[in-house]
């Protein structure tokens, strides 16, 4: 009887760590089983998907996103799991209120003790400002490539203009 209740306390005292890890990151995180049910995951998570934390153990991919979202997201978790190694990726993530914002995602494989994957860790972090400024950066360079080759152009009749009167002085001297 004992022992069994040394085995709760050490499964609760696991569980306590698990939540004191995940909510001490400020970025989405969460783990999952190989099946692609959450085990856990963090205040981040539930907010960004508009649950509480313990309302999502259980539920898949498919039961909180948008179908075209949890169908890449669990497309990701398997090519994780077949290839055993990390993956990063940056996608789109949508909120219930239809925000979309862009996050770089880390999907880790968590192995047993025999080398085995039972499941997946995440974290995610939101790109979305760096992403619109990325966008502005390259409408900037295109709007200077356009800029450049238009005075380039006119630079270039200038130059023949010059070079016609040039010609016509010299031949009337």
């Amino acid at each position: 009887m004992e022992e069994k209740n040394l085995q709760k306390e050490d499964n609760l005292s696991i569980e306590f760590q698990q939540k004191a890890i995940l909510n001490s990151l400020p970025d989405i995180a969460w783990l999952k089983d190989k099946d692609g049910r959450f085990i856990a995951v963090n205040e981040p998570f539930g907010k960004a998907c508009g649950f509480k934390p313990e309302e999502l153990v259980g539920k898949t991919d498919l039961d909180i996103w948008p179908k075209e979202l949890a169908e890449s997201y669990r497309a990701d978790d398997a090519g994780v799991i077949t290839s055993k190694k990390r993956k990063y990726i940056e996608e789109r993530l949508a909120n219930k209120q239809g925000y979309v914002q862009w996050i770089e995602t880390i999907k880790t494989p968590v192995f047993d003790d025999k080398g085995n994957v039972v499941g997946i860790t995440g974290i995610a972090r939101d790109i979305t400002e760096r992403k619109k400024s990325d966008e502005r950066l390259k409408d900037i360079r295109a709007e200077l490539e356009i800029r450049v080759k238009v005075r380039t152009v006119e630079l270039t009749r200038a130059n023949e203009d010059l070079r016609k009167e040039m010609n016509e002085r010299h031949l009337r001297i």
